[in-house]
């Protein structure tokens, strides 16, 4: 969790990332809601991970890893409390991470497809198509959500994909995507 939260911290404290949100324009509450959308999608980025490696885990570790994805919500909503958030708030909280969750696992799917057709469907090593997926899913949801639609993303073969690739926010947002990909693939070590 500190993982996560300490990453979308870097990213919402970011001087460059603020500039391309506009931010010293933007009311606290518009603010607040800006670094949510960061901390649930990097959870939201966790969550598909380990719902990915699950099918190549081995079987007396499959269980342990399904109960830690299911149990993220609530562990991350009982480190809120800790921290001192309320009850009232910790409980939206949890209904975002699971509104989320829903959203982007529809999207994973739509990306999915949408990389199949391309060239990435010919790398033959699965763990990097999987990671490429989540990463563009998150980066493309992430996106949306801080923008609230106004990056204009486009639809391929009624798919829907990215907003504009060299957007730099969008840009932005993949690299930090990427990067925390990378560092939670580590610490878990599958």
């Amino acid at each position: 969790m500190r993982l996560v939260s300490g990453s979308a911290f870097s990213v919402f404290s970011d001087e460059q990332f603020r500039r391309m949100i506009n931010f010293e324009k933007r009311k606290q509450i518009e603010q607040d809601r800006i670094f949510n959308e960061l901390v649930v999608t990097g959870l939201i980025l966790l969550l598909m991970m380990i719902n990915d490696f699950l099918p190549d885990i081995d079987p007396e570790r499959k269980q342990f890893w399904h109960d830690i994805k299911e149990g993220i919500p609530d562990l991350f909503v009982n480190w809120l409390k800790e921290v001192g958030v309320g009850d009232k708030f910790a409980g939206i909280w949890k209904k975002l991470i699971y509104l989320r969750w829903d959203e982007y696992k529809k999207e994973q799917s739509a990306t999915r497809r949408m990389f199949l057709g391309s060239a990435l469907g010919d790398i033959q090593n699965e763990a990097f198509k999987d990671a490429a997926v989540r990463v563009e899913t998150t980066t493309v949801g992430s996106l949306l959500y801080i923008t609230r639609g106004n990056a204009k993303p486009r639809r391929i073969s009624g798919e829907l994909y990215g907003a504009k690739l060299n957007d730099p926010l969008r840009k932005h947002l993949c690299t930090w995507l990427s990067t925390l990909n990378h560092k939670l693939e580590t610490r878990v070590g599958w």
